[in-house]
């Protein structure tokens, strides 16, 4: 016997409503109060905001708050690749700060040139007032940063970007450490430690650059030593000298090392930019 079914209809109508709502959403909570965006969070309504921007010409402007380190590199990245119009904004902090990075805060000026981004400094204490009259004179709506799991920081700027009525993508927040190095190491990031505070991360870690090959010793020095492996507590510090949005790379010609007792800091002196290898990504 033969069974013949009755071919059934497929109606578009509930997929229209579903994409027509969740634009909504996406638009109502930049007006009205979402104010903290994670990974997670992003991924739910990008690619409709990403069409509605290609549709409009639009981008959205925002301030990353940038020290030079693998952290704020990433970070910057990540928010380049959901078409973001970055502006970078350095902290210039005192030598023992809890909030902000301090070794070689002067070069990301070099990082800038290399990534034809424009730059904004500020000392600490007057990063709120900088950032509010950048928003109003560069049109700047959301804050940057390369936060993973650091309360401290997380809460600190949350509370300023609801005070100055600023988003706030923190694309790191919550990943697995070892998923951020893999990002990292897949994505031809280049960077070399530049201060280490942590039982176990001795003198020979000042300017050495963690590749995939000395990655394990790392960990196990973190895991024997309860190091945080992101360095967020300060335990250590980078310098990112090549990322695949360089259009150059930097090369280090004259640095040197100062330790005292169980901490020291590797003092870049000489920087200069070099022909590079890794892709551009445009």
């Amino acid at each position: 016997m033969n069974i013949i079914r009755k071919r059934q209809k497929i109606s578009f109508f509930p997929i229209f409503f579903i994409t027509v709502v969740a634009f909504l959403l996406g638009i109502l909570s930049k007006m009205f109060g979402l104010t903290v965006y994670t990974q997670n969070d992003i991924n739910r309504y990008s690619s409709i905001k990403q069409i509605y921007r290609r549709c409009t010409n639009k981008t959205m402007k925002c301030l990353v708050l940038f020290s030079g380190g693998k952290d704020s590199m990433l970070a910057l990245y990540m928010a380049m690749q959901r078409c973001f119009e970055p502006f970078l904004f350095s902290v210039v902090a005192e030598e023992y700060s809890m909030m902000y990075h301090y070794p070689n805060i002067e070069l990301t000026e070099k990082q800038a040139e290399a990534m034809d981004l424009g730059i904004f400094y500020a000392k600490e204490g007057n990063e709120v007032q900088k950032i509010k009259d950048l928003k109003e004179k560069e049109g700047i709506e959301w804050i940057v940063c390369g936060a993973v799991k650091s309360d401290y920081q997380s809460v600190r700027i949350e509370r300023m970007c609801y005070e100055l009525g600023l988003k706030f993508y923190a694309p790191l927040w919550n990943l697995d450490p070892l998923r951020i190095y893999n990002a990292l190491f897949e994505a031809c990031f280049r960077f070399i430690i530049t201060s280490v505070s942590a039982n176990g991360l001795d003198e020979s870690w000042l300017g050495k650059e963690i590749t995939r090959e000395n990655f394990e010793e790392l960990m196990n020095l973190c895991s024997k030593y309860g190091i945080n492996p992101i360095f967020e507590g300060g335990e250590a510090e980078t310098f990112v000298f090549d990322a695949p949005i360089f259009k150059h790379s930097l090369k280090i010609e004259k640095a040197s090392r100062e330790w005292k007792i169980m901490s020291g800091t590797y003092k870049i002196e000489k920087i200069r930019s070099v022909k590079k290898s890794v892709t551009i990504i445009k």
